[in-house]
């Protein structure tokens, strides 16, 4: 009788060790959710993260943006890269295409930072813009114009564009309870020939003190150096701009005659005449100036050439800005030059 009872207890305690085991090999079993939520972890984890494709020896150049999502109004970076070989040379840096009454506006554009390896030269620019209107947005392929030891001759590569999808859409309050409105505000009636004489006095007083301000500033300042070494000169007509009564588009070209008289009389080169291209191939040919240099004088430049030829129209601080750009230019120079000839 006991043998009997002992053969049932181990039937049962081997069945319960099957099923066991069994339910173990089926959680083990791999479903078709687990690999492919596996697959997508590892194609995440091998993906290249954005930017210039591998250097092949020929000039590559692409926007990088930091969003490419931005909301309408916001400032987003884009950063412009080129990757070029060392026998080769940028004769005319790209600018960012904009157009007149299009939607990119330019806030602000960086130095160029130059970065040579064994085989191949980087350049680095981080420009800063806004876009107004939304929709996806695509930068149209411009070239660059480049030249090599070998070849003189202006050569093309294009610069691939760049895309941003800016939403018609900003984000809507979670609380749109409606609010019990306010019961009215009573004011007491002032007569309109009150406000007419206040207005007209008020306009009589700021008239008189602008009138009294513009005139201490024209006995101050009416003098212009005329002796002096050329970057005091030129330094003292950027600073006069700065006072007279100028639109910014005349003081571009007011910036740019001012450089083209410092270089002639500074570097003894003829610049009268001369395009801003012939102006930068005299000065990278005979290496008058350091490559940082030579592109912020280029970027100057080019600037004013847009304003004078293409019409565009800078903003009203824009003026101001740019007298503070090539009065710091011309100081640099002024203390390179210097330096080199003691």
């Amino acid at each position: 009788m006991n043998l009997k009872y002992g053969w049932i207890i181990l039937i049962l305690v081997l069945g319960i060790r099957s099923n066991l085991l069994a339910q173990e090999a089926t959680e083990e079993i791999p479903t078709p959710e687990t690999e492919l939520e596996t697959s997508e972890v590892e194609s995440e984890s091998t993906a290249e993260p954005r930017g210039l494709p591998e250097f092949t020896g020929t000039v590559n150049a692409v926007f990088i943006p930091e969003n490419d999502m931005p909301l309408i109004g916001e400032p987003v970076n884009v950063n412009l890269l080129i990757e070029t070989p060392i026998n080769v040379e940028i004769a005319v840096w790209p600018l960012f295409p904009i157009e007149e009454g299009g939607v990119f506006e330019i806030l602000e554009t960086g130095d160029i930072e130059r970065t040579e390896t064994g085989r191949s030269i980087r350049y680095s620019q981080i420009i800063t813009l806004i876009i107004w209107e939304p929709g996806l947005h695509i930068t149209p392929e411009i070239p660059i114009v480049y030249r090599t030891n070998t070849n003189p001759a202006d050569q093309f590569s294009p610069l691939r564009s760049t895309s941003f999808d800016v939403p018609d859409l900003f984000p809507v309050s979670v609380d749109q309870s409606l609010r019990p409105s306010v019961p009215p505000i009573y004011m007491n009636h002032i007569p309109t020939w009150y406000w007419i004489v206040g207005i007209a006095a008020v306009a009589g007083v700021l008239w008189t003190l602008r009138y009294l301000w513009k005139l201490q500033i024209q006995r101050r300042d009416h003098v212009v150096m005329t002796a002096g070494t050329p970057g005091q000169i030129a330094i003292s007509h950027l600073t006069k701009l700065r006072t007279g009564d100028m639109t910014a588009i005349q003081m571009y070209a007011a910036i740019a005659d001012t450089l083209r008289v410092y270089l002639q009389k500074r570097l003894n080169i003829s610049t009268q005449e001369r395009t801003t291209v012939e102006i930068m191939t005299q000065l990278r040919s005979q290496s008058y100036l350091p490559e940082k240099h030579y592109h912020q004088l280029q970027q100057i430049l080019e600037e004013a050439d847009l304003v004078k030829f293409a019409k565009f129209e800078p903003e009203d601080h824009a003026g101001n800005r740019m007298i503070e750009i090539a009065t710091r230019w011309i100081e640099s120079v002024e203390r390179i030059r210097v330096g080199g000839s003691a």
